[in-house]
């Protein structure tokens, strides 16, 4: 009887080894993997709803911190950049210059009209035009693809309390 038992696990060794195998790795934990045309939740990131009283306050706040869209740009660069274009109407971009984020981001802006496109940069930095002529134009231009459809937009409250992750006077109802 022992002989028979060993010679049946002896014929099936490796039936056995592939089958417990099976079972092992099959009961791991796998990451779904996307077909490119959905997002996973690490992809998607948080925002807020905003009610438009806090609107004006959130964008003195928030975008300072450089963790959302946007920025500070002078008026008169802007104005500048606005009527060197040849068209009433504008493309507009957000982007981060020379993909190098100690470099800040900025506004790229043309027109359908224009072969050129102008920067507008944070703060004092200027804008530069025409471009790529000029030599205060950036080697590259990063831009983002927010997945706006996927983030969690949560409540926003006007009630301070200084946020480590954000660096905005938020609370989170």
């Amino acid at each position: 009887m022992k002989k028979g038992i060993l010679r049946t696990l002896q014929y099936n060794f490796v039936s056995i080894v592939a089958i417990c195998s099976f079972i092992v790795l099959g009961s791991m934990h796998h990451p779904a993997t996307n077909s490119g045309n959905e997002t996973d939740s690490n992809s998607c990131g948080t925002g807020f709803t905003l009610p438009l009283s806090s609107v004006r306050q959130f964008m003195i706040d928030s975008l300072p911190t450089k963790q959302y869209e946007g920025g500070i740009f002078k008026k008169s660069d802007l104005i500048m950049l606005l009527n060197r274009m040849n068209s009433d109407t504008v493309y507009i971009m957000n982007g981060m210059f020379g993909c190098n984020f100690s470099k800040g981001t900025g506004l790229a802006i043309t027109s359908p009209r224009n072969e050129e496109v102008g920067f507008a940069s944070w703060y004092a930095s200027g804008y530069c035009y025409p471009c790529p002529l000029r030599a205060c134009c950036p080697k590259k231009f990063c831009v983002i693809n927010t997945h706006r459809d996927c983030a969690s937009y949560l409540p926003f409250s006007t009630v301070s309390s200084s946020s480590p992750t954000t660096g905005i006077n938020s609370v989170v109802e």
